[in-house]
């Protein structure tokens, strides 16, 4: 009986044919990874400068105004958010509780995870619940105060019904 003989391959002959075979979609993907690796290194030196830009233009607000430019202008970045406090903090020194308040749930509707979002909250309950010199707020914000609250504090994920165990 015959024996079938053993077939060998050559693995560099195998390599010039896949290379000869898909060139062209080798030549294709490398050129979107190296584009891709263009447009993120592109868009992390923007969002770098955007951040300077703003941390600049925060460090010399000094007045509610200057505040409020800083969140209309760059309204995405930590400098907004630090602004969003400050000015938060001038608008209760001025006896403007109702306006702090809802400075303070912009702020929480604009950054739930920031690390300071907890004193907000509780500058917020402090402002409605604890001083009666402070304005009550009016039902629609006082149902919107508590599902923004109740939303951030649970993380989110829970229906906007759902009361926290205990």
């Amino acid at each position: 009986m015959p024996v079938a003989k053993e077939l060998r391959t050559n693995p560099a002959l195998e390599a010039q044919v896949f290379w000869y075979k898909y060139r062209k979609e080798i030549a294709i993907l490398l050129v979107l990874a190296i584009v891709a690796i263009i447009a993120i290194a592109g868009y992390r030196l923007y969002r770098d400068r955007r951040e300077a830009t703003a941390a600049t233009f925060f460090s010399g607000a000094k007045t509610p105004a200057a505040y409020e430019e800083v969140i209309n202008r760059y309204g995405d970045t930590a400098a907004a958010a630090s602004a969003y406090l400050l000015l938060a903090d001038s608008e209760r020194k001025q006896a403007k509780y109702s306006e702090a308040n809802a400075t303070l749930l912009k702020y929480l509707e604009k950054f739930p995870q920031h690390d300071l979002a907890s004193t907000a909250r509780m500058a917020i309950g402090s402002g409605t619940m604890s001083c009666l010199a402070w304005p009550i707020l009016t039902e629609a914000s006082f149902i919107s105060a508590s599902r923004i609250l109740r939303t951030s504090a649970l993380g989110n994920s829970s229906s906007p019904g759902a009361v926290p165990s205990v």
